[in-house]
């Protein structure tokens, strides 16, 4: 019987011949190529319970180096969250809070009216906000569990993804990036998993179809690995390959956002991959199409004959 290998996931998806589950030099935000220092970064996905904890440590790396972080999060239940305008928890300069319930669209155009007002026209969104939703056979979960799971991961990335765009226009003066946060089970068909994979494969198709309208604004879905979350301590088989560091896609969401990245716009890119060997097979990425999904199969085939 052979060994378990932990790394098995990794390996098993890789695009580059190095991997990593750890933040490597390439990504590191103090580097002067990946200065964020005069952005204005809206992230979204921050809860006052912290949650997930992927959510804070994935953008940790953006706070520190970026001049305005907003930290945009749902409402919760609790009338005290609830807020109006941006609410400074930092000095000025540094990351601020705003609540709104993303899913409404009105919500979604007032935060950004908001944020431009306060901070100027933002330039970089990450779409970080989800739930792993139900974690059981898709017919065995409530007709209203199962939807909600794409009102917040699939709505809720349109409605702010439309309020964002609707601050930046679509052909915005400086370099724009929409990062959305993906996952494998959007690759595939993982147990118990339905409503979030299906969610998530929504999310890559809406990235492509950004690409396509919005050419001028560079659109990326990311895959963080498997990260130790509350999420992963929900689905048991899940566990033995959690060993990503959190500070891994936050550190890929730095590189995405920073220089010219648009031969990977509308594409699928895991936070395990080295982005050197990335930047190496730009030319081969771009011929074939990689990265993006596809029904499998050879089509179009000579001597066709159609009755």
């Amino acid at each position: 019987m052979s060994e378990f290998d932990q790394l098995s996931n990794v390996k098993g998806t890789a695009f580059t011949h190095q991997c990593y589950t750890q933040p490597y030099p390439a990504i590191t935000p103090t580097r002067p190529e990946l200065a964020q220092t005069v952005k204005v970064i809206v992230i979204t996905g921050v809860t006052r319970e912290i949650g997930q904890k992927v959510v804070i440590n994935s953008i940790t790396p953006i706070e520190f180096y970026a001049q305005d972080v907003l930290y945009c999060r749902k409402l919760s239940s609790d009338p005290r969250d609830e807020g109006t305008g941006l609410r400074n928890f930092i000095r000025t300069g540094q990351p601020r809070c705003h609540c709104a319930h993303w899913p409404l669209n009105a919500a979604g155009n007032k935060a950004f009216q908001e944020i431009t007002a306060e901070l100027g026209v933002p330039q970089v969104l990450i779409n970080n906000a989800g739930v792993a939703g139900p974690v059981k056979p898709n017919l065995k979960a409530s007709v209203e569990e199962w939807w909600n799971t794409l009102v917040v991961n699939v709505k809720a990335i349109f409605t702010v993804t439309k309020a964002f765009v609707k601050e930046t226009g679509a052909t915005p003066a400086k370099q724009t990036t929409i990062i959305s946060i993906t996952s494998m089970p959007s690759q595939g068909v993982p147990p118990v998993l339905g409503p979030y994979s299906t969610s998530n494969a929504a999310v890559n198709k809406f990235t492509a179809y950004l690409n396509s309208e919005y050419p001028n604004i560079n659109s990326f879905v990311l895959d963080p690995g498997v990260v130790r979350t509350d999420t992963t301590l929900d689905v048991p088989y899940l566990m033995p390959y959690a060993n990503d560091s959190p500070l891994l896609p936050g550190g890929t969401a730095v590189w995405l956002s920073s220089g010219d990245k648009k031969y990977l716009s509308g594409r699928y890119i895991m936070s395990s991959w080295n982005v050197k060997e990335i930047e190496a097979r730009k030319g081969e990425t771009h011929e074939c199409n990689l990265l993006t999904f596809a029904l499998k199969g050879e089509f179009g085939l000579g001597n066709i004959k159609v009755d």
